[in-house]
């Protein structure tokens, strides 16, 4: 949502990305001559490390592990570490995401263009998962076209839900 000031004549942005990755998309605002106000309309809650742990530990073997946003890639390198998820092929659907992980050393898949699910789905390593197990981390309640697009494709999808968003 946009509008203009009646004092400074300057475009006013609502930026509604919840906390820590709010930051980047604020100052992107601002360097383009607008004025950011932050009102995020949900925060986001970390699931329990250990829980994290355990359930990524039980599912160990994983052929594939989708991580869907900045959020969950800093909890899962904060609850199973880097060591524990290079055994894994990892992609994501963007550069932010990507950017987390790369950080830690992790090779990324990421897809050349776009940052959607339907983008992840074009990516080789995801093309023929028949019989593959794939974790896909992320938050309760989000697109399920991966999951179903893989299941479809004959993956084993386990879903690692490591954090929660919150209304505010």
């Amino acid at each position: 949502m946009a509008w203009r000031s009646l004092v400074t004549g300057a475009l006013d942005v609502v930026v509604t990305r919840p906390e820590p990755d709010h930051a980047a998309l604020l100052t992107a605002v601002e360097r383009r001559g607008c004025r950011p106000i932050h009102c995020p309309a949900f925060r986001l809650d970390s699931a329990d490390p250990d829980r994290v742990r355990r359930d990524f530990l039980s599912g160990s073997g994983f052929d594939r592990l989708i991580v869907t946003s900045p959020m969950a890639a800093r909890i899962l390198l904060e609850a199973v570490s880097a060591a524990r998820l290079a055994g894994t092929a990892l992609l994501a659907p963007g550069e932010g995401t990507a950017g987390v992980l790369q950080a830690a050393g992790l090779h990324v898949d990421v897809p050349v263009s776009g940052a959607t699910s339907e983008d992840l789905l074009r990516l080789p390593g995801l093309e023929s998962v028949g019989g593959l197990a794939i974790a896909i981390a992320g938050a309760p309640g989000g697109r399920a076209l991966l999951g179903q697009q893989l299941g479809a494709r004959g993956a084993r999808i386990t879903r690692l839900n490591v954090y929660r968003r919150v209304a505010r």
